[in-house]
Protein backbone atom coordinates (compact mmCIF):
# COMPACT_ATOMS: atom_id res chain seq x y z
CA UNK A 1 0.00 0.00 0.00
CA UNK A 2 1.29 3.35 -0.94
CA UNK A 3 0.45 6.75 -0.08
CA UNK A 4 0.83 9.61 -2.53
CA UNK A 5 0.52 13.63 -1.90
CA UNK A 6 -1.49 14.96 -5.01
CA UNK A 7 -4.19 15.23 -6.41
CA UNK A 8 -6.24 13.12 -8.49
CA UNK A 9 -7.76 15.22 -10.47
CA UNK A 10 -4.88 17.38 -11.67
CA UNK A 11 -3.68 13.86 -13.97
CA UNK A 12 -7.33 13.81 -14.73
CA UNK A 13 -7.64 10.12 -13.50
CA UNK A 14 -11.33 9.59 -13.79
CA UNK A 15 -13.31 9.07 -10.07
CA UNK A 16 -15.04 5.68 -10.17
CA UNK A 17 -17.44 7.29 -7.18
CA UNK A 18 -17.67 9.83 -4.25
CA UNK A 19 -15.10 12.61 -5.03
CA UNK A 20 -11.49 13.93 -5.66
CA UNK A 21 -9.47 16.38 -3.69
CA UNK A 22 -10.77 19.66 -4.10
CA UNK A 23 -9.00 23.23 -2.29
CA UNK A 24 -12.31 22.80 0.44
CA UNK A 25 -9.58 20.11 1.72
CA UNK A 26 -7.82 22.46 3.68
CA UNK A 27 -5.15 22.16 7.16
CA UNK A 28 -8.55 23.10 8.90
CA UNK A 29 -10.75 20.85 8.03
CA UNK A 30 -11.10 16.96 8.84
CA UNK A 31 -8.53 14.38 7.06
CA UNK A 32 -10.00 13.51 3.45
CA UNK A 33 -8.45 10.60 1.33
CA UNK A 34 -9.04 9.21 -2.20
CA UNK A 35 -8.04 5.77 -2.98
CA UNK A 36 -7.93 3.74 -6.30
CA UNK A 37 -9.59 0.63 -7.44
CA UNK A 38 -6.94 -1.52 -6.15
CA UNK A 39 -6.97 -0.52 -2.54
CA UNK A 40 -11.29 -1.32 -2.37
CA UNK A 41 -10.76 -4.45 -3.70
CA UNK A 42 -8.00 -5.35 -1.33
CA UNK A 43 -9.09 -4.37 1.75
CA UNK A 44 -13.08 -3.97 1.80
CA UNK A 45 -15.27 -7.28 0.76
CA UNK A 46 -16.86 -7.39 -2.64
CA UNK A 47 -19.96 -5.21 -2.61
CA UNK A 48 -19.14 -2.96 0.29
CA UNK A 49 -19.28 0.85 -0.29
CA UNK A 50 -15.91 2.06 0.75
CA UNK A 51 -16.87 5.71 0.95
CA UNK A 52 -17.28 6.93 4.40
CA UNK A 53 -15.28 4.51 5.84
CA UNK A 54 -12.16 5.73 7.86
CA UNK A 55 -8.73 4.23 7.34
CA UNK A 56 -5.07 4.43 8.98
CA UNK A 57 -1.49 3.60 9.18
CA UNK A 58 0.23 1.13 11.09
CA UNK A 59 -1.15 1.25 14.24
CA UNK A 60 -5.01 0.27 15.23
CA UNK A 61 -4.63 3.88 17.17
CA UNK A 62 -4.44 5.80 13.91
CA UNK A 63 -6.94 3.44 12.50
CA UNK A 64 -9.67 6.58 12.13
CA UNK A 65 -6.98 9.13 11.01
CA UNK A 66 -8.63 9.59 7.33
CA UNK A 67 -12.41 9.82 6.18
CA UNK A 68 -12.63 8.48 2.38
CA UNK A 69 -13.81 10.56 -0.17
CA UNK A 70 -13.57 9.18 -3.48
CA UNK A 71 -12.66 6.01 -5.78
CA UNK A 72 -10.34 6.56 -8.34
CA UNK A 73 -9.34 4.31 -11.52
CA UNK A 74 -6.31 2.57 -11.35
CA UNK A 75 -3.25 3.75 -13.01
CA UNK A 76 0.48 3.74 -13.09
CA UNK A 77 2.39 6.23 -10.67
CA UNK A 78 5.65 5.32 -11.04
CA UNK A 79 8.26 3.19 -13.30
CA UNK A 80 7.66 -0.25 -11.30
CA UNK A 81 7.31 -2.06 -14.51
CA UNK A 82 7.13 -5.69 -12.19
CA UNK A 83 3.42 -4.79 -10.79
CA UNK A 84 2.45 -3.06 -14.08
CA UNK A 85 -0.29 -6.03 -14.89
CA UNK A 86 -0.96 -5.94 -10.93
CA UNK A 87 -2.12 -2.33 -9.47
CA UNK A 88 -0.78 -1.75 -6.09
CA UNK A 89 -3.12 -0.30 -3.78
CA UNK A 90 -2.54 3.45 -3.37
CA UNK A 91 -4.48 6.38 -1.45
CA UNK A 92 -4.07 10.24 -2.28
CA UNK A 93 -4.08 12.38 0.67
CA UNK A 94 -4.53 16.27 0.29
CA UNK A 95 -0.70 18.48 0.28
CA UNK A 96 -2.73 21.04 2.81
CA UNK A 97 -3.61 18.20 5.24
CA UNK A 98 -1.10 17.12 7.56
CA UNK A 99 -1.69 14.47 10.34
CA UNK A 100 0.23 14.81 14.15
CA UNK A 101 1.53 11.58 15.38
CA UNK A 102 3.13 10.76 18.82
CA UNK A 103 5.00 8.10 17.15
CA UNK A 104 8.63 9.93 15.72
CA UNK A 105 8.62 6.71 12.78
CA UNK A 106 4.95 7.88 11.59
CA UNK A 107 5.43 11.51 11.72
CA UNK A 108 8.74 11.06 9.47
CA UNK A 109 6.49 9.56 6.92
CA UNK A 110 3.89 11.66 7.56
CA UNK A 111 5.71 14.67 6.84
CA UNK A 112 7.85 12.95 3.92
CA UNK A 113 4.56 12.98 1.09
CA UNK A 114 4.31 16.55 1.95
CA UNK A 115 7.24 17.17 -0.74
CA UNK A 116 6.42 17.90 -3.86
CA UNK A 117 8.76 16.24 -6.31
CA UNK A 118 7.49 17.16 -9.30
CA UNK A 119 5.13 19.31 -11.20
CA UNK A 120 2.88 18.07 -14.26
CA UNK A 121 2.55 21.53 -16.12
CA UNK A 122 -0.18 21.11 -20.03
CA UNK A 123 1.36 23.54 -22.49
CA UNK A 124 -0.29 24.91 -25.61
CA UNK A 125 2.36 25.88 -27.70
CA UNK A 126 6.34 25.83 -27.83
CA UNK A 127 8.33 25.09 -24.66
CA UNK A 128 10.43 28.18 -25.54
CA UNK A 129 11.29 30.29 -22.73
CA UNK A 130 8.83 27.86 -20.62
CA UNK A 131 11.75 27.45 -17.94
CA UNK A 132 12.67 30.81 -16.95
CA UNK A 133 9.09 31.58 -16.56
CA UNK A 134 8.12 28.43 -14.19
CA UNK A 135 11.42 29.67 -12.03
CA UNK A 136 10.20 33.30 -11.76
CA UNK A 137 6.59 31.44 -11.06
CA UNK A 138 8.19 29.29 -8.34
CA UNK A 139 9.57 31.63 -6.68
CA UNK A 140 6.95 33.71 -6.09
CA UNK A 141 5.39 31.73 -4.44
CA UNK A 142 7.68 30.32 -2.64
CA UNK A 143 11.76 31.50 -2.65
CA UNK A 144 12.87 28.02 -1.10
CA UNK A 145 11.73 26.04 -3.93
CA UNK A 146 14.35 24.36 -6.09
CA UNK A 147 13.35 23.61 -9.83
CA UNK A 148 15.81 21.43 -10.78
CA UNK A 149 15.51 20.14 -14.84
CA UNK A 150 12.35 21.28 -16.53
CA UNK A 151 11.63 17.94 -19.07
CA UNK A 152 9.02 17.23 -21.74
CA UNK A 153 6.52 14.29 -21.03
CA UNK A 154 8.22 12.17 -23.72
CA UNK A 155 11.78 12.59 -22.48
CA UNK A 156 11.06 11.99 -18.68
CA UNK A 157 9.27 8.73 -20.87
CA UNK A 158 12.53 7.75 -22.24
CA UNK A 159 14.98 8.53 -19.78
CA UNK A 160 13.15 5.43 -17.33
CA UNK A 161 12.81 2.76 -20.34
CA UNK A 162 16.65 2.81 -21.24
CA UNK A 163 16.82 -0.15 -19.05
CA UNK A 164 13.91 -2.25 -20.99
CA UNK A 165 15.48 -0.97 -24.44
CA UNK A 166 18.85 -2.35 -23.30
CA UNK A 167 16.95 -5.48 -22.53
CA UNK A 168 14.97 -5.49 -25.60
CA UNK A 169 18.10 -4.92 -27.67
CA UNK A 170 19.55 -7.85 -26.30
CA UNK A 171 17.32 -9.96 -26.49
CA UNK A 172 17.44 -9.52 -30.21
CA UNK A 173 20.66 -10.35 -30.38
CA UNK A 174 20.41 -13.22 -28.65
CA UNK A 175 17.91 -14.16 -31.17
CA UNK A 176 20.12 -13.32 -34.29
CA UNK A 177 22.72 -15.60 -32.30
CA UNK A 178 20.42 -18.29 -31.49
CA UNK A 179 19.22 -18.11 -35.16
CA UNK A 180 22.42 -18.40 -36.13
CA UNK A 181 23.54 -21.47 -34.45
CA UNK A 182 20.17 -22.73 -35.54
CA UNK A 183 21.43 -22.78 -38.69
CA UNK A 184 24.96 -24.00 -38.60
CA UNK A 185 25.58 -27.54 -39.19
CA UNK A 186 29.12 -29.87 -38.42
CA UNK A 187 30.74 -28.11 -41.42
CA UNK A 188 29.99 -24.43 -40.23
CA UNK A 189 30.98 -24.50 -36.98
CA UNK A 190 34.48 -26.20 -37.72
CA UNK A 191 35.00 -23.51 -40.16
CA UNK A 192 33.87 -20.64 -38.57
CA UNK A 193 36.61 -22.09 -35.02
CA UNK A 194 39.56 -22.81 -37.94
CA UNK A 195 38.82 -19.06 -39.47
CA UNK A 196 39.05 -17.58 -36.03
CA UNK A 197 42.38 -19.11 -34.56
CA UNK A 198 43.53 -18.30 -38.16
CA UNK A 199 42.98 -14.74 -38.72
CA UNK A 200 45.13 -14.57 -35.97
CA UNK A 201 47.74 -16.12 -37.31
CA UNK A 202 48.15 -13.99 -40.32
CA UNK A 203 47.15 -10.63 -38.37
CA UNK A 204 50.56 -11.74 -36.33
CA UNK A 205 52.69 -12.68 -39.80
CA UNK A 206 51.14 -9.32 -41.21
CA UNK A 207 52.89 -7.58 -37.71
CA UNK A 208 56.02 -10.19 -37.30
CA UNK A 209 57.38 -10.54 -40.69
CA UNK A 210 58.44 -6.85 -41.46
CA UNK A 211 60.03 -6.54 -37.70
CA UNK A 212 61.78 -10.03 -38.00
CA UNK A 213 63.66 -8.75 -41.78
CA UNK A 214 64.02 -5.37 -40.27
CA UNK A 215 66.21 -6.97 -37.08
CA UNK A 216 67.69 -9.31 -39.29
CA UNK A 217 69.69 -6.91 -41.10
CA UNK A 218 70.06 -4.95 -38.18
CA UNK A 219 71.71 -8.10 -37.33
CA UNK A 220 73.70 -8.80 -40.22
CA UNK A 221 75.20 -5.33 -40.11
CA UNK A 222 76.46 -5.75 -36.43
CA UNK A 223 77.70 -10.07 -37.11
CA UNK A 224 80.28 -11.72 -40.17
CA UNK A 225 78.41 -13.88 -42.82
CA UNK A 226 75.19 -13.46 -41.19
CA UNK A 227 72.60 -12.97 -44.37
CA UNK A 228 69.91 -9.88 -43.73
CA UNK A 229 66.86 -12.33 -44.07
CA UNK A 230 66.62 -16.16 -45.78
CA UNK A 231 63.75 -16.98 -47.65
CA UNK A 232 63.87 -20.51 -47.05
CA UNK A 233 63.89 -20.17 -42.91
CA UNK A 234 61.63 -17.46 -43.22
CA UNK A 235 59.11 -19.87 -45.32
CA UNK A 236 60.04 -22.37 -43.11
CA UNK A 237 59.13 -20.96 -40.34
CA UNK A 238 55.99 -19.82 -41.71
CA UNK A 239 54.52 -23.43 -42.55
CA UNK A 240 55.65 -24.31 -38.95
CA UNK A 241 53.66 -22.00 -37.15
CA UNK A 242 50.41 -22.65 -39.91
CA UNK A 243 50.79 -25.93 -38.63
CA UNK A 244 50.97 -25.38 -35.24
CA UNK A 245 48.01 -23.13 -35.46
CA UNK A 246 46.37 -26.14 -37.41
CA UNK A 247 46.61 -29.01 -34.69
CA UNK A 248 45.96 -26.11 -31.92
CA UNK A 249 42.46 -25.08 -33.45
CA UNK A 250 41.13 -28.51 -35.17
CA UNK A 251 40.22 -30.11 -31.90
CA UNK A 252 38.52 -27.27 -30.23
CA UNK A 253 36.61 -27.02 -33.56
CA UNK A 254 35.80 -30.77 -33.62
CA UNK A 255 34.51 -30.26 -30.04
CA UNK A 256 32.57 -26.98 -30.63
CA UNK A 257 30.85 -28.96 -33.78
CA UNK A 258 29.50 -31.39 -31.73
CA UNK A 259 27.23 -29.82 -29.43
CA UNK A 260 24.09 -28.85 -29.68
CA UNK A 261 23.67 -25.49 -30.46
CA UNK A 262 20.59 -25.14 -27.20
CA UNK A 263 22.93 -26.69 -24.94
CA UNK A 264 25.43 -24.20 -26.08
CA UNK A 265 22.66 -21.14 -25.57
CA UNK A 266 22.02 -22.68 -22.07
CA UNK A 267 25.53 -22.82 -21.16
CA UNK A 268 25.62 -19.01 -22.17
Amino acid sequence: MSRLGCRPRVMREPIVRGRTITEQDTASTPNVVVVNEAFVKQFFKAGKDPIGQRLGLDLPKYGATYQIVGVVRNANYNWDFAHRHKPRPLFFVPLAQRTTYDDPLMQTIDDATHYIEGAVLKLHGSMEGLEPQARRVLSEVDPNITLLSVKTLQEHVESHLDQQRASAQMTALFGLLALALAGADRRNVIELVLRGAFLQILIGLAIGIPISIGCSRLIANQLYQVKGWDPLVLSMSIFALGLCALVASIIPAQRAACINPVNALRLQ
